[in-house]
């Protein structure tokens, strides 16, 4: 019989482990695929399975779009589901830069000398001995080791699969993802239709551009950042553009400079909905191509601008190569000094800005190069920082360098002394004082406090600090010290659109003689119906000015204002203020009633005192029209070498007078009369100037001088002669003033010409006298004066003689014998032949005998019983010799 074994009694504490065991492994590998399926590396794998003596570069599995942020699912291989790596040999990291974590925890930077192999790891060994672990370095030859220095980042650029990171990728920390982050600092960001703009579909992401278009004149004024002034010109030239508004002719505008790429013309499916009767509403998938630039903001406007008027836009692209280049490719710079140059014409009173210079193709400051001598001698303005602030006083064309004579200044201020000049005073203000500039926030150096304490000198420097906005000046500012101010309207002179601040000139004044008037007359029939005429006549307005000076009595022209100084020209902005109420009525005519005689703008003018009134009595006359006198800059004028300018009457002058300067000057003009003639030229050898005039000034004139005629030296009477009629008579005569009338042939004479006065005429027969072979009624000739000297010739139907003392008396006889009943001869007026060097000499050189053909006469009284009688009787004729006639 079989022997039977013995029972064994089972352990209980396995069957209850093994449900436990098994759940625990279920559980185990759930969570290892949950991890696996999230893409969380699994190091204990990765560490079994890599390579740890390797250098180990991360690397992206799957393409990465620009402007996006790292995922960590961008680094993880799908198939191993840990981070993918760019395996390389030790010794290829030998002399590459290395920034890394050392073993004490510092944080250093050098070359990989040497690597070594420790503990399943590798030991990075710079040259200066430090040494970095693999796990510890974050970069090597500029390529990230550190996947937590690359997860979460946002690229610059779309990013290709396989190839390490690098600082250079990314946009800096912090930057969000999309087009604002990509967006540099200071810049906008734009979407736009990439239909629109021409040479887009060829650039690529982060590519720098220029935007250009060409605009109609007739639409320039809408791209002109300068065309918002409300000065009159700038309204001049904005109609006048306007005038060729259908016109073909364009103008190229830069809209956008510098713009950047961030996104590339990609396409946006967008939904469009179209209706129609069959078929009802249908949505459709419509691909639109745009592109994402960043532009300045300034760009942003001018670019929207020409979008709206559907303006062809241009893509100028820029180098992107490196700026490296031999030596012919390289821009010489200039030898000499170099000035800014206008980009565009500026306006009259504009203040320049940086605009003004920036040239529309670049928008960069335009300079040309200038000589030195250009610059000490025109003052041409090399430094644009001295011309933003600054207002220019007339227009400048485009292309043209700025002088500082070209800049508006208040005409009074002077360089400080160099005493007062405060420390803080930089070497431009002292330019700008040098140069005689100063801003109107800037005071006159007399006007500053004195500078002997810290605190008036701190406070001396902000008072003198120039305005870098600038402003216009008041007009005040320009007045001079002794003028006063007065407004003419611009269309009642004549030359007014010439005329700039400072310019010197005189306001002449012409009042019509000579005009049409027109008069209505009214007639009233029987029938009570009324007939209104108009009736045109010439009238003439009396004058006192001569022929020569009214032109035939056309005008009668006047100087009102002498000196003047234009302190508020055509197109002076006005007052704020005036502009801001006024509006478009600010150049419109005033309230005076008078329509468009006193319309505007006027033209302000600094006058002298002495002449407010005849501006005054000229304004008061709408007849009067002014015209202006514009004087020299150079001040004096200047005599050439071999000319001199002499000096003319301005007028006619009386002698026996003393000269005065008033009679040397104009009438009306307060100046002399002055004449450009040649130094060799005889007929003007003689002629004084006007500093050889100048001593004689006081002198008694010895003749008149006739209006434009010039005078020398001997016109002038000796020094300690008085003035009078008988300054130029000499000892034993007389003047004598005698009507010309009188004395025929009297009017012919000049003055100092010498002249003889003889007596001719029919000698009557004596009433009851019995000839007896003698005819009594004979021509007869007898001289009454022997010489005489003319001291002034005819005026006004008179003549002034000096005439010996001996011989005044027979002269006075002649005279009151003249036109009498025994007598119908009359006085002549004979020029005898000189024989005296000596012009005042009034002696007799050759007597002229006098002539009676009966010689002489004898007469005999009777007494025939009551009655008287007288006979006459031949006497001896009287020789031919010695009557001078021929028998």
């Amino acid at each position: 019989m079989p022997a039977v074994s013995p029972y064994r009694r089972r352990n209980p504490g396995w069957g209850l482990l093994l449900p436990g065991l098994a759940s625990l492994v279920v559980l185990t590998l759930g969570i290892v695929g949950s991890l696996w399926l999230a893409g969380v590396p699994l190091p204990f794998w990765q560490i079994k399975t890599a390579n740890p003596y390797v250098v180990r570069i991360p690397i992206n599995v799957r393409p990465i779009a620009a402007h996006s942020r790292v995922d960590r699912a961008d680094l993880i291989d799908p198939q191993k589901g840990w981070l993918r790596y760019q395996e390389l040999p030790p010794q290829a990291a030998v002399g590459m830069s290395l920034t890394g974590v050392d073993l004490q925890n510092q944080l250093v930077t050098g070359k990989v000398k040497q690597v070594r192999q420790v503990e399943g790891e590798l030991i990075f060994v710079l040259e200066n001995g430090e040494e970095i672990p693999q796990n510890q370095a974050d970069l090597l030859g500029g390529a990230i080791l550190n996947p937590s220095a690359i997860i979460g980042r946002v690229v610059k650029r779309d990013k290709a699969p396989g190839l390490g990171f690098q600082e250079d990728n990314f946009f800096p920390r912090g930057t969000p993802e999309g087009i604002s982050g990509a967006t540099p600092y200071g810049m906008r960001s734009i979407v736009l239709e990439a239909g629109k703009l021409k040479g887009i579909h060829t650039l690529a992401g982060g590519a720098r551009i220029d935007l250009l278009a060409n605009v109609p004149l007739s639409q320039l004024s809408a791209f002109d950042r300068g065309s918002n002034s409300r000065l009159p010109g700038a309204a001049l030239v904005l109609s006048s553009s306007g005038k060729s508004s259908n016109s073909k002719q364009t103008e190229s505008v830069l809209l956008a400079q510098e713009a950047l790429v961030l996104k590339p013309v990609y396409q946006r499916v967008e939904a469009s909905t179209t209706a129609s009767l069959t078929q009802g509403k249908r949505v459709q998938a419509v691909p639109v191509y745009e592109v994402a630039l960043a532009v300045h903001p300034g760009d942003v406007v001018p670019l929207q601008s020409a979008l709206s008027q559907g303006l062809e836009i241009i893509c100028v692209a820029h180098s992107m190569q490196p700026n490296e280049g031999d030596e012919a490719t390289r821009v010489q710079e200039p030898l000499g000094p170099m000035a800014p140059v206008t980009s565009r014409a500026i306006l009259a009173y504009e203040i320049l800005s940086y605009d003004y210079f920036e040239d529309a193709a670049t928008r960069k400051i335009r300079h040309e190069a200038v000589t030195a001598e250009e610059v000490e001698e025109l003052g041409v303005v090399t430094n644009v920082a001295e011309l933003v602030g600054t207002v220019v006083k007339h227009d400048i064309p485009k292309g043209s360098f700025i002088t500082r004579a070209d800049l508006l200044s208040s005409g009074r201020a002077k360089p400080r002394p160099e005493s007062a000049t405060a420390p803080t005073e930089n070497a431009a203000q002292r330019q700008w004082a040098e140069a005689g500039l100063q801003f109107v926030s800037q005071p006159a150096a007399s006007s500053l406090p004195a500078a002997d304490e810290p605190a008036a000198r701190t406070a001396q420097a902000n008072q003198s600090r120039p305005n870098i906005v600038g402003e216009v000046p008041g007009v005040s500012k320009f007045i001079p010290a002794g003028f006063k101010a007065v407004a003419i309207p611009w269309n009642r002179l004549y030359g007014a659109e010439h005329l700039q601040i400072e310019d010197v000139v005189d306001l002449t004044v012409t009042f019509l003689l000579e005009y049409e008037a027109e008069t209505k007359e009214q007639e009233r029939r029987p029938d009570g119906s009324v007939i209104e005429r108009t009736r045109t006549e010439r009238v003439h307005e009396p004058t006192e000015r001569t022929y020569q000076e009214t032109l035939g009595f056309r005008g009668e022209p006047w100087f009102a204002a002498m000196n003047a100084r234009v302190i508020g020209p055509v197109g002076y902005p006005p007052p704020a203020a005036a502009a801001r109420f006024l509006g478009d009525a600010l150049y419109q005519g005033g309230g005076t009633g008078t329509g468009d005689r006193d319309s505007g703008p006027p033209i302000m003018f600094a006058i002298e005192e002495t002449d407010q009134e005849a501006i005054s009595a000229a304004l008061a006359n709408e007849r009067a029209k002014f015209a202006v006198v514009i004087h020299s800059t150079s001040g004096e004028p200047t005599t050439p070498a071999g000319w001199k300018r002499i000096v003319l009457a301005p007028a006619g002058l009386a002698p026996f007078r003393r000269l005065t300067t008033a009679q040397l000057e104009q009438q009306h003009t307060r100046r002399m009369l002055t004449r450009l003639v040649r130094s060799d030229d005889p007929s003007f050898a003689e002629a004084l100037t006007a500093s050889e005039l100048k001593p004689l000034i006081g002198r008694v004139l010895k003749r008149s001088k006739e209006r434009d005629s010039y005078f020398v030296a001997d016109d002038f009477l000796a020094a300690e002669v008085q003035p009078g009629l008988a300054a130029d008579a000499v000892a034993g005569s007389s003047v004598f003033i005698v009507a010309d009338q009188d004395i025929q042939g009297l009017e012919r004479f000049q003055e100092g010409e010498r002249v003889s006065i003889l007596f001719r005429g029919i000698e009557q027969a004596p009433a009851g006298v019995i000839a007896h072979g003698v005819d009594l009624q004979r021509p007869i000739a007898a001289m009454v004066v022997s010489v005489a000297r003319v001291l002034r010739a005819s005026e006004a139907g008179q003549t002034m003689l000096e005439v010996r003392n001996d011989e005044m008396a027979g002269l006075q006889g002649a005279l009151a014998g003249v036109g009498s009943e025994t007598s119908f001869g009359k006085l002549v007026a004979i020029a005898p032949a000189s024989g005296s060097a000596e012009p005042n000499n009034l002696a007799a050189t050759s007597a002229i005998t006098d002539f009676d053909p009966v010689g002489e006469v004898r007469y005999l009284e009777a007494m025939v019983g009551q009655r008287r009688e007288i006979h006459a009787f031949a006497g001896r004729p009287t020789p031919a010799a010695e009557t001078g006639v021929r028998p």
